[in-house]
């Protein structure tokens, strides 16, 4: 379903894309360099946050990916995520 929110990503090849995402989501729960936000609306996923501690530096590089369902653009979705995203950073 993500596929369908990407707009300007996907992969010709739907299965390997698939693959990707399927490695990808199964990795999450043992990555330490990683902090997954999930943002719901009734119950539904509606959008995810992934916000990547890229490296160990002083200057504590980090990386955020953000997709949000098109039917919840305008709600404010991707502004309360990237709020809660600051707030995880800062802690």
């Amino acid at each position: 379903m993500v596929r369908k929110w990407l707009t300007e990503y996907s992969d010709e090849n739907f299965e390997k894309e698939f693959e990707e995402y399927r490695k990808f989501f199964s990795s999450l729960q043992s990555n330490d360099r990683v902090e997954v936000l999930i943002a719901k609306m009734n119950g539904q996923v509606v959008g995810f946050l992934a916000l990547w501690r890229m490296d160990d530096s002083d200057e504590r590089t980090t990386s955020i990916g953000i997709s949000v369902h098109p039917d919840s653009w305008g709600r404010g979705i991707a502004t309360s995520l990237i709020k809660e995203s600051i707030r995880l950073a800062k802690d």
